[in-house]
């Protein structure tokens, strides 16, 4: 596994990666593991989305069951684990993460702001990784 095929999977699932961050205590995750928090990658993002089984069903919460049906085979394939912001209680504390992996602030009345996506971030996950994760692009400021 590397962190390019990871990012590879996710771009052709019109996926990206926002930030990532290193396992802390308070996560109550194994220690020494990477968590990376995985978005929309518009404006390839919605087109894969919209021709999915989820999208055209008729069921409740067709992007969280696409979310969870990709980002799990993703997290299969490579070792992983996968998390997501709907899942709980208890619930993971995805709020924590972007801000401890430096590619988001909270603006003054705590809405989340990413460094390229602004407000239009969201979370459609986040894979555990085993280790530390490889730095990217996407970890300069």
């Amino acid at each position: 596994m590397t962190h390019a095929q990871i990012l590879a999977d996710l771009s052709d699932n019109g996926l990206c990666l926002l930030g990532q961050c290193d396992v802390v205590q308070s996560d109550d995750l194994p220690k020494g593991n990477s968590i990376l928090l995985i978005g929309p990658d518009e404006p390839a993002f919605w087109p894969i989305f919209s021709q999915s089984d989820e999208y055209a069903d008729g069921r409740r919460d067709p992007l969280d069951r696409w979310s969870k049906r990709i980002l799990t085979t993703i997290a299969k394939t490579h070792g992983a684990s996968a998390y997501f912001p709907s899942d709980g209680p208890p619930f993971r504390p995805f709020f924590s993460w972007t801000l401890r992996c430096g590619q988001f602030w909270a603006s003054p009345i705590n809405f989340l702001v990413h460094k390229d996506a602004g407000l239009f971030a969201s979370f459609r996950g986040a894979l555990l990784l085993p280790g530390k994760a490889e730095p990217t692009q996407a970890d300069q400021p």
